[in-house]
């Protein structure tokens, strides 16, 4: 996750300066493109294995904030571009993306130790075991 996480923010800052050939601004693209492609992939798989007895609720809520950052990043990315210029977003967004790279190296997840079944009191003998209530026996 790391390595995708630097190359978007790579992608992002050296964008900008990419623009004097068409060469060089299909080699950052490519670069933005294979990164930005493994966000999604990493960060599904990431979520799973951080709590695999609720894949179906973890991945809701990771397609649920995943949607949310899109929409923020498209609003605050607009009202970086009126106020400082195209060259600003994209380093705003390199800004953003390695402060999301230290979250990320910080703060991984660690897999959820399975819950402790209970057992049926059936011993490995096949007796039942019994509960010596009050000292009367059973």
């Amino acid at each position: 996750m790391a390595g995708v996480l630097a190359g978007v923010a790579l992608a992002a800052a050296l964008l900008p300066f990419a623009t004097a050939s068409a060469a060089t601004a299909l080699i950052v693209l490519m670069l933005w493109g294979v990164s930005y492609g493994a966000v999604s992939v990493s960060t599904q798989t990431w979520v799973r294995k951080a709590d695999p007895a609720r894949v179906e609720t973890s991945g809701a809520l990771w397609v649920c904030v995943f949607n949310a950052s899109i929409a923020l990043g498209a609003f605050a990315g607009g009202i970086v571009i009126d106020r400082a210029g195209h060259h600003a977003v994209m380093f705003t967004a390199a800004l953003i993306t390695l402060a999301g790279l230290i979250v990320a190296v910080t703060s991984r997840p660690q897999p959820r130790a399975p819950r402790p079944r209970h057992e049926d009191p059936v011993t490995a003998e096949g007796t039942r075991q019994t509960c010596d209530v009050g000292g009367l026996g059973a």
